[in-house]
């Protein structure tokens, strides 16, 4: 079901279905919720699943704002407070995995498990070296679908399983906050890594072996840092696990979250 309610002064739309305790999707950098379309119906069987467009994306409001990792967690939270959410199991992919590692860091009392798919916020230099190349690149991809889709998957035919998502190459009113989180993901705060040994929420932690955006050594690093984790490896799979490998991304997501409850 679709829904929208307003956080502040931003129509913040979202997807809800099931009963029972809470698992907030947040979608990655440039999409919106319709990138865990084959997600939800799996995870709702057993929770209430809300997955919301973050303000700039999909059809919730774009105002003029910073954008960037301390903004959208200040949404998440009253996101969750509009909602009547007292706590929720968190998923990110991409920069949506960087949102939920930083609240789960500041709002420990809010987080019941934490599940980080490739993840941002480790390699910001890894990306590229030349900072003005890879802005120029990004700009490049926000208008092509094919470039802004076939660096998230290792096989380019599962560029289909993202047909009729809303993305920033079809909303040109979306490229702000695209831009803005890019800047965040390169010129990221040294603080978040810090920040990352004080998760104290179980946590999976999910990557594609062949993420093209990505190292994989960025899982182990992760797991490094934060203290209660387990690491979950796919093969032939690049930065999009819950859309490339939805079959086998919803079966390690419910095997976590059933293990906690034994």
């Amino acid at each position: 079901m679709e829904d929208h309610v307003d956080i502040g002064d931003v129509k913040t739309f979202y997807r809800v279905e099931g009963s029972g305790p809470a698992v907030i999707l947040i979608h990655a950098n440039g999409l919106s919720s319709g990138q865990w379309k084959h997600n939800i119906n799996q995870l709702s069987r057993y929770f209430k699943v809300y997955a919301p467009d973050l303000p700039g994306f999909g059809l919730s409001d774009k105002p003029n704002v910073e954008y960037g990792l301390g903004y959208y967690v200040g949404f998440l939270r009253s996101f969750m407070d509009t909602l009547g959410i007292p706590k929720a199991v968190i998923v990110g992919n991409s920069f949506g995995g960087a949102i939920a590692a930083s609240f789960a860091s500041r709002f420990p009392d809010r987080i019941t498990a934490l599940v980080l798919a490739d993840a941002t916020g480790l390699t910001p230099n890894g990306i590229s070296k030349n900072k003005e190349l890879t802005n120029l690149f990004l700009n490049l991809m926000m208008r092509s679908q094919k470039l802004f889709c076939r660096p998230m998957f290792f096989d380019s035919r599962s560029i289909s399983l993202l047909d009729h998502t809303l993305m920033v190459t079809n909303l040109k009113e979306a490229r702000d906050a695209f831009s803005k989180n890019c800047q965040a993901i390169l010129y990221h705060d040294p603080g978040y890594l810090d920040s990352l040994m004080s998760i104290k929420a179980p946590t999976l932690i999910i990557w594609g072996q062949d993420d093209l955006l990505l190292p994989p050594a960025d899982a182990d690093k992760y797991h490094t840092m934060i203290a209660n984790s387990r690491v979950k490896m796919f093969d032939q799979c690049g930065h999009m696990p819950n859309v490339e490998k939805h079959a086998e991304f919803n079966s390690s997501v419910l095997d976590f979250l059933m293990s906690l409850k034994h």
